[in-house]
């Protein structure tokens, strides 16, 4: 939730058995430095299905017409144990857009699990993200996270490298994620300044060398500069 973004989310229970789901959100207020962490469960009927309009403004109960920004928040939705059916699945998606007066532009944003994370002792050591744009028309911004199950002792460290069409690297950026600071979101003119992408000559970043306890997840958003409307560019965990 910042400035003309906003986020939606929708929760599913697919089946025809009552679901209990522990929500937990968290995020940094702006004006604030402290990472708050709040959580509560909610029960699903059979097939019912859950959807906060701007999830923040919703779940924190904001007044109409509310202005507070929060920033490097996540969403982890977990089966307490009083749930009789905790090995049954439910579907969760997001949505982050732009809202106007003549509607709204942005994207879906896909959600992660432990297994998408690369780490020091997963199998996958790399993601990898392609097709990027950074030029007077589109702009690229990457979010690196550490996927659902890390505790508040994991941690870890990647290096980000930057590559233009060529595989040449333009530059590698450390990043550093704890329980503190589980988000990390990078902008476009961090990552590729000194860059032009083209229509044929597109940028990717590779993120490597992993550290630590926790797995780690990443996603960009390759943004036109015109119409404010998104792409999502999921990171492709490899070897």
């Amino acid at each position: 939730r910042y400035g003309l973004w906003h986020s939606d989310v929708s929760l599913l229970n697919p089946t025809a058995n009552e679901r209990r789901v522990r929500l937990e959100y968290s995020y940094v207020k702006k004006g604030e430095s402290d990472r708050t962490t709040k959580a509560k469960t909610i029960t699903l009927k059979a097939f019912e299905t859950k959807v906060w309009t701007d999830f923040f403004g919703s779940i924190l109960e904001l007044p109409p017409g509310d202005t507070s920004e929060y920033s490097e928040s996540f969403i982890d939705l977990t089966t307490p144990s009083d749930d009789a059916h905790k090995d049954d699945p439910f579907v969760v998606a997001g949505k982050t857009y732009a809202a106007s007066g003549d509607g709204t532009i942005g994207l879906q944003v896909d959600p992660y699990v432990f297994e998408d994370g690369i780490g020091a002792q997963a199998a996958s050591r790399r993601i990898l993200l392609s097709g990027l744009h950074a030029n007077t028309r589109f702009r690229t911004n990457v979010a690196i996270f550490t996927t659902p199950g890390a505790g508040s002792e994991d941690w870890a460290e990647v290096d980000v490298h930057v590559l233009d069409s060529f595989g040449r690297e333009l530059r590698s950026v450390w990043v550093r994620l704890d329980a503190d600071h589980p988000v990390r979101q990078i902008g476009s003119g961090d990552l590729f300044a000194g860059l032009t992408t083209s229509d044929t000559e597109a940028a990717s970043i590779v993120i490597s060398n992993p550290r630590g306890t926790a797995r780690v997840g990443a996603y960009a958003t390759v943004i036109d500069n015109l119409s404010s409307d998104a792409t999502f560019v999921a990171g492709q965990p490899v070897p």
